[in-house]
């Protein structure tokens, strides 16, 4: 249980840190316009 847990997690985490680095580059580009 603690294993499927844990693999579930980093999942979890790699998605969000994906998610964070798609916000920065869009954050860059919207910058790029104002």
């Amino acid at each position: 249980k603690y294993k499927s847990n844990m693999e579930k997690i980093g999942k979890l985490v790699l998605k969000l840190e994906r998610i964070g680095e798609q916000n920065r580059h869009i954050r860059r580009d919207s910058n790029h316009y104002t």
